[in-house]
């Protein structure tokens, strides 16, 4: 299957390890342009580029296009359990629009921490809590 990660950059250290857990599982595994090179700068610099962010970004849309589904790295983030952020929702909608499937590593967040909860599950995403072999 190929797979495309999605999640906060801020979790680039454990998209990179997904991406090799999953290799090993003989899928076939896009993650975010930007993932190697985010480990090397601040958050804030990211945006320094204004066009080469809208470049990666264009880019993982494609790559999501091109998936058969998606695996959302959602982890704890600022205090919220198993963050999902505003772009990711916009690539799970990607995803959703384009009837790929949408795997959640962790379960929803809590709909005190995030306010669009109820998108996030009429998008039907399958929680995997961290069983990589249920993606199939």
């Amino acid at each position: 299957m190929k797979i495309t990660i999605c999640g906060s950059l801020a979790f680039a250290n454990e998209m990179l390890k997904l991406e090799k857990k999953l290799k090993k599982l003989w899928h076939e595994v896009i993650i975010p342009a930007d993932t190697n090179s985010f480990l090397d700068w601040q958050i804030n610099d990211w945006w320094i580029n204004p066009e080469l962010a809208r470049k990666w970004m264009l880019n993982h849309y494609n790559n999501i296009k091109e998936s058969d589904a998606i695996l959302v790295c959602n982890l704890d983030k600022k205090g919220v359990k198993w963050y999902i952020g505003w772009a990711t929702l916009i690539e799970m909608w990607v995803a959703c629009h384009r009837n790929k499937k949408i795997f959640l590593l962790n379960d929803i967040p809590s709909e005190n921490e995030i306010r669009y909860v109820q998108e996030i599950k009429l998008m039907q995403p399958i929680i995997i809590n961290n069983q990589l072999d249920l993606i199939t």
